[in-house]
């Protein structure tokens, strides 16, 4: 497994403070309170990439798309992609399994949107490559 890092945190209001922890990132926002990402080899040529936003409030909406990247060439590539979202909740959690080539490199990207009125609130994650065999 592998652990998600932040790479671009922003608000529309003020700016967000960034924690590093074990599950990803932690932005205290006035509603996104954290958001998460991750890889998991399930199977010989097989991923799950996963992605979880939460709020402090109830939002308006709630995305945690999830993006499965390999990386060709030097760069990162996105090779699929699933969109999460849901209305008038605190939490949204997606997932997606996917047949993938041996012999590369891997990750999973996250995209974390909170919309409550007219605020918004926005995270990214990426986790840490897997190489599959």
């Amino acid at each position: 497994m592998a652990v998600c890092i932040p790479f671009d945190v922003h608000t529309t209001l003020e700016p967000i403070q960034i924690k590093s922890g074990d599950t990803g990132i932690q932005p205290y926002g006035t509603y996104l309170a954290s958001g998460s990402c991750e890889i998991q080899e399930v199977g010989t040529g097989q991923v799950r990439v996963i992605a979880s936003t939460s709020c402090y409030r109830i939002s308006d909406t709630v995305i945690a798309d999830i993006y499965l990247e390999s990386k060709e060439g030097g760069y990162w590539w996105t090779v699929t992609y699933k969109e999460g979202s849901g209305s008038n909740t605190n939490y949204v959690y997606t997932s997606k399994d996917v047949a993938v080539k041996r012999g590369q490199y891997y990750r999973a990207r996250g995209s974390h949107i909170v919309k409550k009125g007219s605020t918004t609130e926005t995270a990214g994650t990426v986790s840490g490559s897997m190489y599959i065999d």
